[in-house]
């Protein structure tokens, strides 16, 4: 009996072996790929990171101007010289008085409560190599002495020249009055008197006033109350500051 047993068992095992080699060899070829499965749900959205650290400060602009809402001032305006002419009786100037001495941007109000400046266009007498002496346009406050030409003369000397003054002298409500003299004659420091321009000794009036008919020109600028306070850099004696400060037009 153990002898047909073991018969048995050896013959089972090579039975198993012979089917496992043929399942193997009845293996056929690789199938071609199935569809794309369809696209999962989109995740949950994951915690916000920590805030990064600031950036640096970019640089401060420059500073824009200070503009002129509280600000009010006249055009550039001749002065008015069409009333009476003073001649000195020592012969040393002439004085051009203004028929009008109304302002209307001089109100009650800008009286009480701004600040007025009174700027004037002048010729400065200035020596030129080539051409000599030429007068070039600058701008003042208040009180200026500057230089004309002598009429008749055609040569660019400096006693071609003589010399006016103008001052701001009174301001009031709707009113302003500057004072004009051209210098007539020429202090003669020996004598102490005044030796007279030949060609500005008793002329007519329209002379003088022809003689002032470019320059000086004058503008004034009102500054009010709730600008003041702000305006302690601006130099008031430097027109160009004046000017850019307030984006006054030329």
């Amino acid at each position: 009996m153990k002898v047909r047993f073991s018969h048995f068992v050896t013959f089972g095992t090579g039975l198993v072996a012979l089917l496992l080699m043929l399942v193997i060899s009845c293996k056929g070829p690789e199938g071609p790929a199935g569809p794309t499965g369809a696209t999962g749900a989109t995740g949950a959205t994951g915690a916000a990171g920590a805030t990064g650290p600031a950036g640096a400060s970019g640089v401060a602009g420059a500073t824009g101007p200070m503009g002129n809402a509280n600000v009010v001032y006249t055009d550039w305006k001749a002065v008015d010289i069409s009333g009476t002419v003073f001649k000195y009786p020592n012969l040393s100037r002439v004085q051009l008085v203004p028929a009008s001495t109304s302002n209307t941007l001089l109100t009650k109000d800008a009286i009480d409560r701004g600040v007025i400046y009174v700027y004037y266009k002048f010729g400065q007498l200035t020596f030129d190599q080539t051409s000599g002496y030429t007068l070039v346009e600058r701008i003042k406050q208040d009180t200026v002495t500057a230089a004309v030409k002598i009429p008749g003369r055609t040569t660019n000397n400096i006693n071609d020249y003589t010399r006016y003054q103008i001052v701001t002298d009174v301001l009031g409500q709707n009113y302003f009055s500057p004072k004009i003299f051209i210098f007539s004659g020429i202090l003669n420091t020996s004598s102490g008197t005044y030796d007279p321009i030949p060609e500005l000794l008793f002329q007519p009036d329209q002379v003088y006033r022809t003689m002032l008919a470019t320059y000086p020109q004058y503008r004034i600028v009102v500054v009010y109350g709730s600008v003041k306070g702000r305006v302690g850099a601006v130099d008031f004696n430097d027109y160009a500051a004046v000017k850019q400060a307030f984006n006054l037009p030329d």
